[in-house]
C-alpha cells in the first residue's frame, strides 16, 4: 500500500516536470517542490538584480551619478565603453538586464511550487551572459557596484535553481514552450516596451532642449563680427587653418563623455573639409590641475603630459598620433604598455619619458586648465564652435546637429583669431539663468535669516562641517545688510549616511547629530536660539561634541535640559530627514553646498576676480 502511494506521488512529480520542461524526467529523479525558504531566497536575489539594473537605468535617464558610483567613475566608464550597449541597435545593456530580471521576477512570483525546473534552461543561458560580462568588468577595470550586484544576483539565482531536483540535461528540450519561460518573455516584453516609451519621451525632451541650445548658439555665431584678436585654438589642429566651422574642446583622456565626443568629431572630420578641430586639456586630477580637489581620473595628468611630449618631439603629426592612441586607451596605461607604444611610434622611450616628466609639459597642461577656468568650465568636454559654447554635449548627436546647422548658414572661412568666448562671469550667469525655476517649500521662519517677508529667496543645503558650505553661509550672512529685500534659509544636508538616504558613504561623522542639534535649538530657542547656534557651529573650528553643544546652548540662554530632550526626540531627526528629502525631489545632482537663488540652481557661487554671488543676487533683486 505504502509503495503504491510513493509510486503515484513520483508519477505526479514526473508529470509536473514533463509539463514544465517538455521532456520526461531522468530515470529515478523526482521533483522537489519549491520550499518557502527557497522561494524567499530566490525572490531576494531577483529583487537585488532588478534594483541594481534599475539604478543604472535611472542614471541613464536622469543623468548625474547614483550613490556609490561617482561622476566619471566605474559606472560611467562601463556605460561609455563598447560593452555598455548592444552592438547594432545601441540599446544599453542595463535596459536588457532590467527587462530580463523583471521578467524572471514576474515568473518566479507565480511559478507553481512544483515547477522549479521550468526556468532552469533560460536561467542557465542568462548565467552564461553574466559570466561573460563579469570577465569584461574585470578585464576592463569597470568595477561598477550595481553591475556586480546584478550579475551576482543572477548567478546566485542560477545556483539556487541548480540545488533543486530534478537537474535533467543542461538545456532541456522544448524548454521555451514551458509556461514559466513564456511568462518571463511576457514580462521582458512589457518592461522593454515601457523602456522604449520612456526613451522616446526622454529623447523628445532632450531634443527640445538641444533645439533651444542650438538655436541660441547658432544665433550667437551668426551675430559674431569679423574683428580679430588673440587666436582661440589648441596648440595642434586638424583641418584647415581658416575654416568655416572651428571646434575647440577642453577634454580629459579618462572622461567617458569625452570619448563619445572624440569619436563623433572623428567621423565629422572624415566627412567634411570645412571643419577644423583642436583640443585643450582639463584633467580631473590635482596632480597637474590646481582647479580640482580630488583625482577622479587617476592617470589623466600623465595622459595629457604624454600627448604634449609627443607634440614637442613629433610636432603636429606626433601629437595627433599619440592623442588617438590615448583616446583608444581611454587614458589608461602602464609603464610597460607605454614603452611598447613609444617604440611602435618611433620614439626613444627614455627621451620621451624625460620630456613627459619635465616642467614644460606640466606648464602646458596647467595653462590649458587655467584658461578653462577663466571661461567658466563646469564639466568636460567643454566644446566651442566658432567661439560659442555648445551646451548639453552629452546628448546624442549634439555635435553633428550643431555643425550641420552652422554649415547651413554658409559662414565664411575664418582664422581662430575670430573666436572670442565670453569670460567665466558671463558664462556662469547664463548657466544660472538657463536652469528652470523650482518650486521649493518655504522654510519655517525660525530657520531664516533676514526679513521673512523679503521677496528674494536664497536657499542653501549643506553640511555644517563642510568647508565650502561654511564659506558660502558666511558670504551670504555677511551681505544680508546690503540686501534688505533678501531672505536666506539654511537647510541641513549632512554628509552622513545615518540620516541621509541619498548617500552611500559618510564624509563627516556626527553630521546628523549636529543637524538635529540645530532643529532642537529652533524648537527651544526659536529664531534667536537657532541663529545663535547656527553661527556658532559655522564659525567653530574644533570638533563639535555633545558637551560643546550643550555648553553653547546654555550660553545662548536656552534651557539645556529642554534642549537635550528635544535633541533626543524622533521629531527633530525626522525634520533633518525632511530637509534631505526635499533635495531628492527638486534636484538630481548631489553637490554640496547646493545653492538656489529665487528657485534657480546656481552650480557655482565664487569666481576668481569676480563677485558671482553678488551678481546673481543683484539680478534677482532687479527682477522683483
Amino acid at each position: 500500500m505504502g509503495s503504491a502511494k510513493k509510486r503515484r506521488s513520483r508519477e505526479r512529480d514526473d508529470a509536473a516536470v514533463r509539463e514544465g520542461t517538455g521532456q520526461s524526467a531522468p530515470p529515478g529523479a523526482a521533483a522537489n517542490p519549491i520550499t518557502t525558504p527557497v522561494r524567499w531566497l530566490g525572490l531576494a536575489l531577483l529583487i537585488a538584480a532588478v534594483f541594481s539594473s534599475g539604478m543604472l537605468v535611472a542614471q541613464h535617464f536622469l543623468g548625474g551619478s547614483v550613490p556609490g558610483c561617482g561622476e566619471g567613475g566605474a559606472c560611467d566608464r562601463a556605460a561609455a565603453s563598447v560593452w555598455g550597449s548592444i552592438p547594432g541597435i545601441d540599446w544599453p545593456v542595463s535596459f536588457l538586464g532590467l527587462a530580463y530580471f523583471a521578467g524572471l521576477l514576474a515568473a518566479w512570483l507565480i511559478v507553481p511550487r512544483e515547477g522549479v525546473a521550468r526556468l532552469r534552461g533560460l536561467v542557465r543561458l542568462g548565467g552564461l551572459a553574466s559570466i561573460f560580462y563579469l570577465i569584461v568588468i574585470i578585464a576592463g577595470g569597470y568595477a561598477c557596484p550595481y553591475c556586480l550586484v546584478s550579475h551576482a544576483g543572477n548567478l546566485g539565482f542560477l545556483a539556487l535553481l541548480e540545488t533543486q531536483r530534478p537537474r535533467g540535461v543542461w538545456l532541456p528540450q522544448g524548454f521555451w514552450r514551458s509556461s514559466a519561460v513564456q511568462r518571463t518573455v511576457i514580462g521582458f516584453a512589457v518592461v522593454t516596451v515601457v523602456l522604449i516609451g520612456w526613451s522616446v519621451l526622454a529623447e523628445q525632451r532632450a531634443q527640445e532642449r538641444e533645439d533651444r541650445a542650438l538655436d541660441e548658439a547658432t544665433r550667437q555665431i551668426a551675430a559674431s563680427d569679423e574683428e580679430e584678436g588673440a587666436a582661440f585654438t589648441g596648440r595642434y589642429r586638424r583641418g584647415p587653418e581658416r575654416a568655416a566651422i572651428r571646434i575647440v574642446a577642453f577634454t580629459g583622456y579618462q572622461c567617458p563623455e569625452c570619448q563619445r565626443f572624440e569619436h563623433e568629431v572623428d567621423r565629422l572630420l572624415e566627412e567634411r573639409d570645412d571643419l577644423s578641430f583642436s583640443v585643450k586639456h582639463f584633467p580631473i586630477n590635482p596632480d597637474c590641475n590646481p582647479h580640482v580637489s580630488r583625482a577622479m581620473h587617476t592617470n589623466a595628468c600623465w595622459a595629457a603630459r604624454a600627448a604634449e611630449a609627443a607634440g614637442i618631439l613629433g610636432g603636429e603629426e606626433g601629437f595627433w598620433r599619440m592623442h588617438d592612441w590615448l583616446v583608444e586607451q581611454q587614458g589608461g596605461f602602464t609603464d610597460a604598455v607605454l614603452n611598447r607604444q613609444l617604440r611602435e611610434l618611433g620614439y626613444d622611450p627614455r627621451e620621451f619619458i624625460r620630456i613627459m616628466m619635465s616642467d614644460e609639459t606640466l606648464r602646458l597642461v596647467r595653462e590649458d586648465a587655467d584658461e578653462a577656468v577663466s571661461l567658466g568650465l563646469a564639466y568636460t568636454p567643454m566644446v566651442f564652435i566658432n567661439g560659442v559654447e555648445l551646451r548639453n554635449t552629452q546628448a546624442s548627436r549634439t555635435i553633428r546637429r550643431a555643425v550641420q546647422e552652422v554649415a547651413a548658414m554658409n559662414p565664411d572661412p575664418r582664422s581662430p583669431a575670430s573666436d572670442r568666448p565670453p569670460g567665466a562671469l558671463t558664462r556662469s550667469l547664463e548657466e544660472w539663468r538657463d536652469h528652470p525655476t523650482r518650486t521649493i517649500p518655504e522654510a519655517r521662519s525660525e530657520r531664516q535669516f533676514g526679513d521673512s517677508d523679503a521677496p528674494v529667496r536664497i536657499e542653501v543645503w549643506g553640511d555644517y562641517r563642510h568647508e565650502r558650505t561654511r564659506a558660502l553661509d558666511q558670504m551670504i550672512r555677511e551681505r544680508l545688510n546690503e540686501w534688505p529685500d533678501v531672505r536666506y534659509a539654511f537647510r541641513s544636508f549632512p554628509l552622513d549616511e545615518s540620516c541621509n538616504d541619498l548617500l552611500s558613504s559618510t564624509a563627516h561623522e556626527n553630521g546628523c547629530l549636529i543637524a538635529a542639534a540645530l532643529e532642537a535649538a529652533a524648537e527651544v530657542g526659536g529664531r534667536a536660539g537657532y541663529r545663535a547656534l547656527h553661527e556658532w557651529i559655522i564659525e567653530y573650528d574644533g570638533g563639535v561634541t555633545g558637551e560643546a553643544l550643550a555648553e553653547a546652548v546654555g550660553r545662548f540662554g536656552m534651557d539645556e535640559e529642554e534642549w537635550l530632550e528635544q535633541w533626543r526626540s524622533p521629531a527633530v531627526h525626522e525634520a533633518v530627514r525632511g530637509h534631505v528629502a526635499i533635495v531628492g525631489t527638486i534636484h538630481t545632482r548631489l553637490v554640496v553646498p547646493l545653492l538656489f537663488i529665487d528657485g534657480r540652481w546656481a552650480p557655482r557661487f565664487e569666481l576668481d576676480d569676480h563677485d558671482l554671488l553678488g551678481a546673481m543676487v543683484e539680478e534677482a533683486r532687479a527682477a522683483q
